[in-house]
């Protein structure tokens, strides 16, 4: 009897196992990369910031927040971050930021960590890019 409970819980629990990985396979996802396509400095403590995000997923973003980090001469950081709306699948969105920096001399920026929303689904994710450090001021299409 010891043997068929033992054996009857390692089946659920690997029954668990099989669903959630199967689950995440056949769930639609909620993906996108974002990049940042020129940045000026527009005033003694405000960057603006040009960016592209793209919807690599198969959702819809509903909501979206972008941060955005900022190295300084000594190595020090600093960050902020922008929202938006409604980027469909397989869509790209160029968009503006200004970046707040405080009045301190930002050297280069990135954008960090990118989290997206789509509320059909209740499905949230949080996206940790390399950072691809570009130099202030910075212009992709020159």
């Amino acid at each position: 009897m010891k043997k068929a409970v033992e054996i009857s819980l390692l089946v659920i629990a690997l029954s668990m196992i099989l669903t959630g990985c199967l689950m995440d396979l056949l769930l639609p996802k909620l993906s996108a990369t974002a990049t940042i396509t020129k940045v000026e400095e527009t005033g003694i403590d405000t960057l603006k910031i040009s960016y592209k995000i793209t919807n690599t997923g198969d959702l819809n973003i509903d909501y979206y927040q972008i941060y955005f980090t900022g190295k300084l001469a000594d190595g020090s950081t600093i960050s902020d971050w922008t929202n938006g709306l409604d980027v469909l699948s397989g869509t790209t969105r160029a968009d503006i930021t200004y970046f707040d920096t405080g009045g301190l001399d930002v050297q280069e920026v990135a954008i960090t960590k990118i989290i997206l929303k789509n509320y059909a689904y209740d499905r949230e994710v949080t996206i940790n890019p390399t950072p691809q450090w570009v130099p202030v001021p910075y212009n992709a299409g020159e």
